[in-house]
């Protein structure tokens, strides 16, 4: 089974990290399958792949998650301008794309702020409720996925 979280945190098959992950085979599958389904929907909406991934790479640069950003950075290898946006070393004259990195900034660093006139701006540019939910909880995942990741690097150094 691919497992993007053992991915990401560098946790060989049989290390203690990853033996202890597998003793919740249910924890495993559902974050799993949280990622699937933000990062890779069989009906994506009207937010497409390429931006599902800029966004996850948006919200580890906003935390500072070095490693899930090169993870989403290596996922849009072929899309170095949109990597330069998403990390905030570019401006998009696109506007779609420039609400969805707000809404990302919004959600990760000031929730309350994303009220009425920020989700009217992402309707403006052609965003249904389920792609504003879909966008939304992917921000959600994507800072819990970080805090996960954490907790097994500290595990990992310990049982070193």
């Amino acid at each position: 089974m691919t497992d993007v979280t053992d991915e990401i945190a560098g946790l060989a098959p049989g290390t203690k990290v990853a033996a202890l992950r597998r003793e919740r085979a249910d924890i495993l599958a559902d974050t799993q399958g949280a990622y699937d389904a933000l990062f890779h929907p069989a009906d994506p909406g009207n937010l497409s792949a390429r931006e599902r991934l800029a966004m996850g790479l948006s919200v580890a640069r906003l935390e500072h998650d070095h490693v899930l950003a090169a993870h989403f950075r290596a996922k849009l290898s072929d899309a170095p301008d949109l990597v330069a946006v998403a990390e905030g070393r570019a401006v998009t004259a696109d506007p779609r794309l420039a609400v969805l990195m707000r809404h990302a900034e919004l959600v990760t660093k000031a929730a309350d702020q994303a009220g009425g006139a920020h989700l009217a701006s992402l309707r403006a540019q052609g965003f249904e409720t389920r792609d504003i939910v879909a966008a939304t909880q992917l921000v959600a995942f994507v800072t819990f996925h970080i805090r996960v990741l954490a907790g097994l690097r500290l595990l990992q150094e310990e049982a070193a």
